[in-house]
């Protein structure tokens, strides 16, 4: 009587043996949950975050702080430290006042940078219940903002801005992103605080968002 199930034994021990493809072929066959688990498909989730964005360098003459608010669409394979995200985000600058010459200050309206990343994302393979993570990618942005041009002559140069001039949302930049973030559970959704420092090219503008994301189909 113990005959079969020496040679079930032995069938399992066999199977054990496949390579990782034929495992999952053979769990569909009803070998066993295990063949299963070993491969596991890429998975998208998707995602909403919301935040603040910092404009520096000269976006920080004419702009003050603003909110990030976005979609996101993650491919992560389950148990590995790395994935992709892509990204869709919208930033509001609130204006500023830059001062012209004859002591003439002009309001600077709201301007909006619309943006479409695809980023890298590396974290820790420790099993923890906060995991740290980091980031880099690059996107093309659209900038809606005004600019300004120096007052002065070759002789007598100053940094002074002489008029200031909507760009009419003309602008289409590319940029690379850098930064990092941890992880962390937001009630029963996976969820993140994220840093980062994006370039734009062609422009002298960089923006560093803070955001709170929220991962919606884990």
């Amino acid at each position: 009587m113990s005959r079969p199930w020496q040679l079930l034994g032995g069938i399992a021990m066999t199977l054990a043996a496949i390579p990782c493809g034929a495992q999952h072929n053979a769990s569909i066959a009803g070998a066993g949950p295990t063949a299963a688990q070993a491969v596991r498909a890429v998975q998208f989730i998707p995602g909403l975050l919301l935040g603040g964005v910092l404009p520096t360098s000269e976006l920080a003459d004419f702009y003050n702080t603003g909110i990030r608010a976005g979609a996101t669409l993650a491919a992560v394979v389950p148990a590995r430290p790395y994935g992709v995200r892509l990204a869709v985000t919208y930033d509001r600058l609130s204006g500023g006042t830059v001062a012209l010459p004859g002591q003439t200050v002009r309001e600077i309206e709201s301007g909006s940078v619309v943006s479409v990343t695809l980023a890298g994302l590396v974290s820790e393979r420790a099993e923890r219940t906060a995991l740290l993570y980091f980031t880099a990618g690059a996107g093309v942005h659209r900038l809606d903002i005004e600019s300004a041009e120096s007052s002065g002559s070759d002789d007598e140069p100053t940094d002074e801005p002489d008029e200031v001039s909507d760009t009419g949302g003309a602008e289409t930049k590319f940029g690379a992103s850098v930064g990092g973030g941890i992880t962390f559970r937001l009630g029963r959704f996976p969820s993140y605080l994220e840093v980062q420092v994006v370039k734009l090219f062609g422009a002298d503008a960089v923006l560093v968002p803070v955001v709170v994301g929220v991962q919606l189909g884990r």
